[in-house]
């Protein structure tokens, strides 16, 4: 039995509900005139099982159907505001506990904390964490489950589309969020300033929203603490499953020392059978580690301003030597390039 009690999430898990995002998605080709049976073909999805009597909750399908779901839909509805228009869809959305702890929020820096630590629940595709520094609270978002590139903005679309569009509604004003991607500016930016609003960056290191904290106490339209302290406690009592590649993660995390043969143990498989699982994934163990190194550097250098030797302690370098060549194979440039390349970038960001 696996020493990581947590349950977790596999792109081949049966763990949705057809009644959420598979049904959003199902609505959103419906109102642009095509039918179900096109996307639902090859995903291993059935009309039947979505209206049949009783199914509501019951009928569960993997990350990896969703996907092909998805794959589908844009292959039939023209544009680029699918990703867009499905996000509008989903929050607070319909989704028990999870959504009335949402809607029931005191403030911005309740509602961030329950979509950060449950928003699994309805979401195993991006994974989201929470950072904070002086001025701002930030959440990194990154690939849980093994999407390509395409699938993954794809998903990153609608999910922060999700979010904002959740927080404006429950506000009922525009609350001023900064992003930042990795990907390249878009064709279609106009759906970006749209839906996300102009506080853009693109071609960064990381995926970021970052709010002021001055932001984070701004009341909610349905505040009830009452309902909220009821949807917080049955949230409590349900096991919330994590993304196969969230897990992995929040593992080296807690311990950064962590081998490949060490991790295989705690989770009571073969180091080949967990190589085979990262690759089922799309990943390797070592591109985690890195991720994990290369996020801490993003943020400590852009919201605290370490120097050289401060990175390297704090990353468990004893060689500044050492560190400076890690620091030059995860960005392919040194330290002092990355400052000039992307510090300057950055800081235009507090400029809007």
């Amino acid at each position: 039995m696996s020493k990581f009690a947590t349950p977790v999430i596999y792109a081949d898990s049966k763990c949705l509900p057809l009644q959420h995002l598979p049904t959003s998605i199902i609505d959103l080709a419906l109102s642009r005139g095509v039918y179900p049976e096109k996307i639902l073909r090859g995903s291993g999805i059935f009309l039947q099982d979505l209206t049949a009597e009783g199914a509501a909750g019951k009928q569960l399908t993997s990350p990896e159907q969703v996907i092909k779901l998805l794959d589908k839909t844009k292959q039939y509805i023209t544009g680029y505001d699918s990703s867009f228009l499905l996000g509008q869809r989903l929050l607070p959305g319909q989704y028990g506990a999870f959504s009335q702890a949402l809607q029931h929020a005191t403030n911005l820096a309740e509602l961030l904390k329950v979509f950060a630590h449950y928003q699994s629940l309805i979401n195993p595709f991006i994974g989201c964490e929470l950072r904070t520094s002086q001025q701002q609270l930030h959440l990194y978002f990154y690939d849980a489950i093994g999407l390509t590139e395409e699938q993954y903005i794809y998903l990153l679309e609608v999910v922060l589309t999700a979010l904002t569009s959740c927080i404006k509604y429950l506000t009922n004003s525009k609350i001023k969020m900064h992003y930042q991607f990795k990907h390249n500016r878009p064709r279609y930016i106009q759906e970006y300033e749209e839906n996300l609003g102009f506080n853009l960056a693109f071609d960064q290191l990381a995926d970021v929203v970052s709010i002021d904290k001055t932001k984070l106490k701004q009341n909610f339209r349905f505040t009830s603490p009452i309902k909220q302290q009821l949807a917080m406690q049955q949230l409590a009592q349900t096991s919330v499953a994590q993304p196969f590649l969230q897990q992995i993660r929040n593992m080296i995390r807690k311990n950064r020392s962590l081998t490949l043969e060490e991790l295989a143990l705690r989770l009571d498989m073969s180091p080949a059978s967990l190589k085979r699982k990262l690759k089922q994934h799309k990943t390797r163990f070592l591109a985690i580690q890195d991720q994990q190194q290369k996020e801490k550097v993003i943020h400590w250098l852009r919201y605290q301003s370490y120097t050289n030797e401060q990175l390297a302690n704090k990353l468990g370098f004893n060689d500044l030597a050492n560190f400076r060549r890690a620091f030059k194979r995860w960005f392919n440039m040194t330290p002092s390039g990355y400052k000039s390349t992307y510090l300057n970038n950055l800081n235009q960001l507090s400029e809007y």
